[in-house]
Parts: structure tokens; sequence; C-alpha cells
């Protein structure tokens, strides 16, 4: 029984001329061949290969976002080892300058206690 003849009618509805039709394909004006239902746009394969490109697309920019925070962040811990280097430099100019200034005052002993230098009637020993 074909799709447009009703049941239990004893045959008196007009039987349909068969399965229904398939669309018939036909050109674009752009030289493409398109089914008649799908429209210009084309048809659902289609618009499934362009959103699987599209998502691609899109994850393709969110990686290569991710990297770029990524080195950014690199650089960033690279400004703050900077900025602790040159603290650590200051630092040592500070704990030089007062070691300087307690050495002038004569308050700081020799750094090195073993080596000492000659006093006015000391003689240098040479072998």
């Amino acid at each position: 029984m074909w799709h447009g003849q009703p049941v239990g009618d004893g045959g008196t509805a007009e039987p349909a001329q068969g399965p229904p039709a398939l669309p018939t394909a036909t050109r674009d004006p752009s030289g493409k061949t398109r089914v008649q239902g799908e429209g210009k746009r084309g048809g659902r394969r289609r618009r499934r290969r362009r959103r699987r490109r599209e998502k691609e697309k899109e994850k393709e920019k969110e990686k290569e976002k991710e990297k770029e925070k990524e080195k950014e962040k690199e650089k960033e811990k690279e400004k703050e080892k900077e900025k602790e280097k040159e603290k650590e430099k200051e630092k040592e100019k500070r704990e030089e300058e007062k070691e300087k200034e307690k050495e002038k005052e004569g308050g700081l002993p020799s750094p090195w206690p073993h080596i000492r230098e000659l006093t006015e009637g000391e003689e240098k020993e040479t072998d």
C-alpha cells in the first residue's frame, strides 16, 4: 500500500502514483550541482562540514590564546626574577657601603684575621 491510500476505504480513493519522488538535481548559477529541496546554502552535509570546520578553527584559536597566555606568564616570571636580582644587588651595595663606613670609623675588625697588615716595626718574611 502506498502512502496516499487510506486503509479500509474499499479502494474508492485515488491511489498514489508510487513512492514520493526524490528531489532532482539542478545547477546553481555558480556552477555547483545542488538538490532542489536544499536551497542555495546547501544541504545538511555541507552545514555539518562547515560547522565542524568552524569548531576546529575555534579550538585552534583557543589553543593559540592559551599559548599566548603561557608566554605572558613566563615573561612576567622572568621580570620578577630580574627584579629580585636587582634587589639583591642593591642589598649587596648597601652592605658594602655600610662596611666601608664602619671601616672608616674603625669599628669593624678585618674580615680576614689570618691576613694582617704589617705594622711599621715588622718586616715581611720571604722564603
